[in-house]
């Protein structure tokens, strides 16, 4: 999924992190 590879990849945290 789009939005949890970003968060992995470490892109600025534009939503709340689920978790």
């Amino acid at each position: 999924e789009k939005r949890k590879n970003q968060r992995r990849l470490g892109f600025p945290a534009a939503r709340p992190p689920e978790g």
